[in-house]
């Protein structure tokens, strides 16, 4: 049905997966980076890691909504890992500013 057979994996659509990916990759980078003490002193602010926070979220909820009208136009199924990553990627980018904010406030309790 697709010109490329990779558009489908066992009735699945499965075009945006890699971006998918990426947006959950750059959450797991950001929470590594505010967890490393010298890195979240020296290059981090809140307005830093709410940014990209809400960014990854973005792109990955406009994917998931786009890729639902895809689906439903060409008749074929919805890739149920790219929703588990759109979770995972919406739960990291809330959890994201918490922790910074809870560090940054035990940070400040200790000087």
């Amino acid at each position: 049905m697709f010109t490329y057979d990779t558009f489908e994996v066992s009735g699945s659509f499965t075009l945006m997966r890699p971006v998918f990916i990426s947006c959950l990759i750059i959450s797991i980078i950001l929470l590594i980076s505010i967890m490393v003490a010298h890195f979240r002193q020296r290059k981090m602010s809140c307005l830093t890691v709410i940014g990209i926070s809400v960014m990854t979220m973005l792109i990955s909820s406009q994917l998931i909504f786009y890729q639902g009208i895809i689906v439903d136009e060409i008749g074929s199924g919805g890739d149920s890992l790219s929703f588990i990553i759109y979770v995972a990627t919406v739960c990291l980018s809330f959890a994201n500013p918490l922790i910074f904010l809870y560090l940054f406030k035990e940070k400040q309790m200790t000087n």
